[in-house]
């Protein structure tokens, strides 16, 4: 096994505008992760944290520079390969959640195990698991997204993020739309996923949210300029 889950490598990302105008959103990015490890990325908005999460996602490609993932060096890997690492591998939470509110929570929790060709009954077997594991109710599995609190619905999106047993969680201001109880109930969530071994990279402005994590890099002007154990 390699020593790291994940290895960002010299990473850049720049958004050409037009022919004479670009933004460089990420400057040389090392970065390394351990397997099992709770870490927190912390900057100023539009300095790089969402951008350089996507990238170790694989949700974008670098401009330059490598990502690995157990070893792996995704920038040998098709858009297709991306695809299949990313669903094996990663679960994804966001801070507006990102559910679909035409599926019900059940259709929008089994969505990751769809695109592994998991069998309808045990893709439900699954999904009821996940939603109780993060303390839902199976009684919002027939329910949408938008019948449900904000807060039920971050546990809805969690259950999706760890319905296909990724070994690592990636958030992006996972409590940012939400008030300071919900989110010490999915801050706790979290805190229980890595006490069982899932590495938890999140990305967050709220130094309390950042406080959960036992590492804690700094970024600005997509450069990362401080950590912290």
């Amino acid at each position: 096994m390699p020593a790291y889950i994940l290895e960002v490598i010299g990473v850049t990302k720049v958004y050409r505008l037009s022919e004479s105008v670009e933004t460089w959103a990420l400057r040389g990015v090392d970065l390394y992760v351990g397997d099992g490890e709770y870490l927190a990325i912390m900057g100023p908005s539009g300095h790089g944290k969402s951008t350089l999460l996507h990238i170790m996602g694989l949700l974008d490609r670098p401009s330059s520079g490598r990502v690995l993932i157990d070893g792996v060096d995704t920038s040998m890997l098709s858009d297709k390969e991306l695809a299949y690492l990313r669903n094996v591998k990663i679960g994804f939470v966001f801070q507006q959640f990102n559910l679909i509110n035409r599926m019900t929570v059940l259709e929008n929790i089994e969505l990751p195990l769809i695109a592994r060709g998991v069998p309808r009954d045990l893709r439900r077997k699954l999904a009821i698991e996940a939603l109780l594991r993060v303390e839902g109710e199976e009684g919002w599995l027939s329910k949408r997204p938008n019948q449900l609190s904000g807060g039920q619905q971050q546990r809805v999106a969690i259950a999706r993020a760890i319905v296909h047993n990724p070994r690592m969680i990636l958030a992006d201001e996972p409590t940012g739309s939400l008030d300071s109880r919900t989110e010490a109930e999915v801050l706790r969530l979290l805190r229980k996923l890595n006490e069982e071994g899932r590495t938890i990279v999140i990305v967050t402005h709220d130094e309390n949210v950042a406080s959960e994590a036992r590492r804690i890099i700094y970024i600005r002007d997509g450069v990362i300029v401080g950590e912290k154990d």
